[in-house]
């Protein structure tokens, strides 16, 4: 190198550092810094000028390609793993690969999301150091929810740092001076206290709370030994009234024994395995409530005297109190008189995410079927059917047969909206009138078995609780309002036969030591050569 290139490489330098120290000891830039920046870059320029042959040599030699070559690759790597870094503290995407889909959200979940019109907060409110931990729990189940939906978002408060806002949400809790961790949903000036554990069911319950804007009240009718709500045995149906809270309704129980006709705040009527005959003033009542456009969910056991069958074939149903028997129900250790609900109708809100493959679990079930009626007109569903394998007979006792086909094991009734292109006649006046009001129209839905909704059936393996759950959830017209299924991991096991051990222990342990033995080998003759 010439003595006027290294001049200007000295006068790069130079500039370089009389810049840089400047900078950092004013504490900021000035504008007479710009000259020594152009002396900068005027060093290096003359200076490859000047010895422009000797920065070419040193360019075509074949280490300095190799080199650059090599620097290229580590520039590229670097630059990409710093931006893989930056997009994931930036973007928070997974991918579930789990069977269960234990790390996605229910597809319920999606839709209520979907449905927001604004932003809903999700405040938490935690205590220390200890409530840190906590936090983070909470915050890695809000994850998923801030991933689906720009309009969730959370806000994490010390309450300690925080007291007066602290005091305006806790002031009236219980337990407010513990190190419990609070969460609440606010949405559109409503706030909702979400119950531990802050798990998907418990943020969605309260979710829906917060969005809801009418109380929907779920009436269970009593007097007749129908199943109890209260009743924490196998066979009541406590844990049914245990979702239906949870997904923000009202239960209420109502006797026509004490109390007489429905009352105006009925949202639906339950009838749960009523074991006794209802009596013709009160199968009246239900009548009226039906034709005022009421929503009926109603589930009958075959083996009881319920008088409710006249009823329901004047809107479209014969319940036939035969026994459906099933034996691929009995394959399963299942027992013949617990029928299997396989296949779903697709088009139904209530079945259509239902996957191929599910199936629901009944006991001693009814099969249904479609009669004439004058009445309706109805649009009449097929919701639930079982295999073809299954028969339907009058008795259980003695020899039983029958033909095999697939049976209905529950139906939907709605008021059919193309009355006059289905029967070519004029609608009633008075049904025209309420449907320009806009009055609800009637829906009914009957189940040819109550034991499914038991404590011991909802959460079978089948999707007992997410057909029952989407049934209330379709009849009071909240249709994004249906059951979320705890995830759970299956349990794997790992069976080993005695080879398997023998191949485990050949592999972490011989194997390694045969590769460090060749290596050694071969390391060695290299280098005696």
């Amino acid at each position: 190198m010439s003595l006027l290139g290294k001049l200007c490489l000295s006068l790069s330098g130079l500039s370089l550092i009389i810049m840089m120290s400047t900078s950092w000891i004013l504490g900021g830039w000035l504008n007479v810094l710009y000259i020594f920046l152009a002396l900068f870059f005027l060093g290096i320029i003359l200076s490859f000028l000047i010895d422009y042959n000797l920065y070419l040599g040193f360019l075509l030699m074949r280490t300095t390609k190799n080199g650059m070559s090599m620097g290229v690759s580590i520039l590229i790597t670097l630059v990409f793993c710093a931006s893989l870094a930056y997009l994931s503290t930036r973007f928070k995407t997974s991918v579930d690969i789990t069977e269960e889909r234990i790390n996605s959200l229910a597809p319920q979940t999606i839709q209520l999301l979907k449905n927001l019109d604004q932003d809903m907060d999700l405040i938490v409110f935690y205590k220390g150091g200890a409530g840190n931990q906590k936090k983070e729990m909470v915050k890695k189940n809000l994850t998923l929810l801030k991933q689906k939906s720009s309009k969730i978002k959370d806000r994490y408060y010390d309450a300690h740092l925080k007291n007066k806002l602290a005091q305006e949400y806790l002031n009236e809790l219980p337990g407010k001076d513990s190190e419990n961790i609070f969460v609440f949903v606010e949405y559109k000036g409503k706030k909702v206290l979400v119950d531990f554990p802050f798990d998907e069911g418990k943020l969605v319950s309260s979710m829906i709370k917060a969005t809801r804007r009418q109380e929907r009240t779920i009436y269970f009718l009593s007097g007749h030994e129908e199943r109890g709500t209260s009743n924490t045995e196998g066979a009541g149906i406590s844990e049914f009234k245990d979702a239906l809270v949870r997904s923000s309704f009202q239960v209420k129980t109502w006797s026509f024994v004490t109390n007489g006709p429905l009352p105006k705040d009925v949202s639906a009527l339950v009838i749960a395995g009523p074991q006794k005959p209802y009596l013709e003033k009160e199968i009246q009542w239900l009548e009226e409530y039906l034709d005022k456009g009421g929503r009926m969910f109603v589930a009958l056991d075959p083996d009881k005297d319920h008088s409710l069958t006249s009823l329901l074939k004047q809107f479209g149903v014969n319940y036939t109190s035969r026994y459906v028997m099933d034996r691929i129900a009995a394959l399963m250790g299942l027992g013949q008189l617990s029928p299997l609900g396989v296949y779903f109708d697709k088009a139904s809100v209530i079945t259509s995410s239902f996957q191929q493959g599910s199936f629901s679990v009944f006991h001693i079930a009814s099969n249904l079927e479609i009669t004439d009626t004058k009445r309706g007109p109805f649009a009449i569903t097929e919701l639930v059917k079982t295999n073809e394998n299954a028969i339907s007979v009058p008795s259980i006792e003695g020899k039983v047969e029958g033909k095999r086909s697939a049976h209905v094991i529950a139906m939907l009734v709605e008021e059919s909206k193309e009355f006059e292109e289905k029967t070519g006649e004029k609608e009633d006046p008075e049904k025209a009138d309420k449907a320009n009001n806009k009055e609800p129209s009637m829906k009914l839905a009957v189940f040819g078995d109550s034991d499914f909704l038991s404590n011991d059936f909802i959460n079978s393996r089948g999707l007992n609780r997410d057909l029952i759950m989407n049934t209330i959830s379709y009849l009071v017209d909240e249709s994004d309002l249906v059951s979320i299924r705890p995830k759970r991991l299956k349990a794997t096991q790992l069976i080993l036969k005695s080879s398997d051990q023998m191949g485990m222990v050949f592999f972490s342990i011989a194997l390694p030591i045969i590769f460090f033995i060749f290596s050694f080998i071969i390391w060695f003759r290299r280098r005696e050569a």
